[in-house]
């Protein structure tokens, strides 16, 4: 039997943050406030309580509901040899508020959360969703040596009583588990890869626009994944694989990762974490049969696996986890591979998170090794601190200023945060608290489901498909498609907005779409 094993490592979930931080007009022009009175921004209780600032953030991520939209961007500063991962490995659960930040010093000890208080949906393209994120820290951290902590997919994340600024460090956020199943292994909407990711230590210096650049946040996944596919030079199909032996249990983050330069070098070499980090108790013996997916390959996500005793030693090979494969047409027992370099004197290997192992298989050729990681991908977030009022700037291409949000009450003003203006963007529906999807113009044409990542026609009742993934290529103009039929309903133009029939013929000024 030939193996071609290619070790290679997920790209690490990227997060370019930008950290604007909006000062309030009064204390801007100001610079204090006046001794006698209590700041605007602190919590309710009376004197020496501590104080509160708004924050607020913006982040595009892949919009992974249809075909070629498994990754946000082409591969990213780590070069070509690293793959971009595809679909849910690279899902992040934002409308469902399953993410969380933190502040950290230099010695790894909690400064302050960011408590989340709403998630918005503010744009989207064919490839991406981008949403803005309101919350608040009891950090003023203008100035603050800190670390950014980013935590994403966890089934549990710490709760309030067990976040105490001084006292938690990186290590205890680390302890957090999750549990495996088999049967659910499959990375999907219902079954998300925990992420994990720190930034450096650095000095958060805000510019004349009062934002502060933090760089990017490398996310890693808490699975390995594994795939099996026919070597193309042999004719003779796989019939099944098993991988024997796993642990039902995984950390959500690695131990010991308490910086960036703990585990992205930029080189595949090094890169990224290469100890195992498991909970004591959660080796199991059974087998797992891979799942065969549409190119013909199997696959399986899994927890991280000791092949490799403490010392680096080979642990015993009826501990060793390793894979059992099946050809067609083949009797007898089933082909072993085990993981392990088949070249060389390495020998066996572990089984680490954000990792991807590939084997090609054949029959009677010789086995061969290859490692290659996975590229970053960007996630763009624009992530801020808020001081005073809760406004938030809204920017054009070139950086100025359009107009002020305050996310508090939904309300837009223009440049001088005194004159209130229409909605220019995304509203919420006061009966369902649906949000209210615009056009080029600012037009509504649809209702979007935040929670439930779900779209719906105006008369709220008739699910539709995602509109902008549905684009007639000849005219630019979005289709309006019945979610369970396929039934198009009309084209809708938003440059001109407009309504068209399934013939293309244009809706009258006064005539109002129906879904009957």
């Amino acid at each position: 039997m030939t193996l071609l094993t290619r070790h290679t490592g997920f790209s690490a979930r990227r997060l370019l943050a930008t950290l604007p931080l909006a000062v309030a007009a009064a204390a801007f022009l100001s610079g204090c406030s006046s001794a006698d009175e209590p700041a605007p921004d602190r919590i309710p209780g009376g004197s020496g309580s501590p104080e509160v600032f708004h924050t607020g953030f913006s982040i595009t991520v892949s919009d992974t509901s249809g075909p070629g939209t498994g990754s946000s961007r082409a591969p990213g500063f780590l070069g070509d040899g690293y793959d971009t991962g595809d679909g849910y490995e690279n899902y992040i659960d934002l409308p469902g508020e399953n993410f969380r930040f933190y502040f950290f010093d230099d010695a790894n000890r909690l400064v302050a959360p960011i408590e989340v208080e709403a998630v918005l949906p503010t744009g989207q393209t064919e490839t991406s969703k981008t949403y803005y994120v309101s919350g608040e820290t009891a950090a003023d951290i203008r100035g603050a040596r800190v670390k950014v902590v980013a935590l994403a997919n966890w089934p549990e994340y710490p709760s309030a009583g067990e976040l105490v600024p001084g006292a938690t460090t990186i290590a205890d956020l680390c302890r957090a588990r999750y549990a495996f199943d088999p049967a659910r292994m499959i990375p999907s909407r219902e079954n998300l890869i925990p992420l994990y990711g720190v930034t450096d230590l650095m000095t958060l210096d805000f510019d004349q626009l009062n934002r502060a650049e933090i760089g990017t946040i490398h996310l890693l996944r808490a699975f390995a994944k594994i795939e099996v596919l026919k070597n193309p030079e042999t004719t003779i199909d796989i019939d099944s694989v098993f991988v024997v032996r796993y642990n039902d249990a995984g950390f959500c983050a690695p131990l010991g990762v308490n910086s960036q330069a703990d585990y992205v070098h930029g080189s595949y070499d090094k890169d990224y974490v290469n100890t195992p980090h498991i909970p004591s108790g959660a080796e199991r013996q059974g087998e797992i049969p891979m799942v065969k997916t549409g190119n013909g390959s199997f696959v399986a996500y899994v927890p991280e696996y000791r092949n490799l005793a403490a010392s680096g030693a080979e642990r015993p090979k009826k501990e060793r986890a390793l894979l059992r494969v099946r050809f067609k047409g083949m009797t007898g027992a089933c082909d072993t591979v085990e993981f392990k370099f088949y070249s060389g004197d390495k020998g066996h290997f572990d089984l680490l998170r954000n990792y991807w192992y590939r084997f090609s298989l054949s029959k009677d050729l010789e086995p061969m090794v290859q490692m290659v990681p996975y590229n970053e991908i960007d996630l763009n977030p624009d992530f801020g601190l808020i001081i005073g009022p809760n406004y938030v700037p809204v920017l054009d291409d070139n950086g100025k200023i359009l107009y002020w949000y305050n996310p508090d009450t939904g309300k837009y003003y223009g440049p001088d945060k005194q004159t209130e203006v229409p909605d220019p963007y995304i509203s919420v529906d006061p009966v369902t608290g649906w949000s209210l999807v615009r056009d080029d113009n600012n037009r509504f044409f649809c209702y979007y489901v935040p929670k439930e990542d779900k779209y719906f026609a105006t008369d709220k009742s008739t699910r539709i498909q995602n509109p902008f993934m549905n684009v007639d290529p000849a005219s630019g103009w979005n289709k309006i498609i019945d979610f369970e039929s396929g039934k198009l309903y009309y084209y809708y133009d938003r440059k001109g907005s407009k309504w068209y029939r399934p013939d293309k013929t244009q809706l009258g000024e006064n005539d109002l779409p129906s879904y009957s």
